[in-house]
């Protein structure tokens, strides 16, 4: 079951008197995200995880994490936004060519002496 998202006012009174506790309600929020994800996809998200957990720990301004985390962020959009494109493409190409065969009538052309 999914714990929902206090309001902003909650979140900045935890972050600034108890950013412990904020820290934990990210973890189980994570936790949660990734434990309702298809099983499949659990290997995925925890190593995601990981490089975000480095990110965070390794860098000490909170304005560089935001950029270096957006930045993976929209690599990963550009990445399926590519990805999209292709399937489109071949899809166009693939009900093009299958217009083609079925539509295309060869005619025959009679010679007149």
């Amino acid at each position: 079951m999914a714990r929902n998202l206090p309001n902003l006012s909650v979140l900045q009174q935890m972050a600034r008197d108890d950013p412990a506790a904020l820290e934990r309600l990210r973890n189980e929020m994570v936790e949660q995200l990734i434990n309702d994800a298809p099983e499949r996809q659990h290997r995925r998200l925890r190593g995601l995880q990981f490089q975000i957990d480095a990110i965070r720990h390794s860098k000490r301004s909170p304005l560089r994490r935001c950029q270096i985390l957006s930045e993976m962020m929209l690599e990963s959009f550009a990445k399926l936004d590519s990805e999209l494109n292709r399937l489109s493409n071949k899809r166009s190409k693939a009900a093009h060519r299958e217009n083609n065969t079925t539509s295309t009538k060869v005619l025959p052309f009679q010679r007149r002496h």
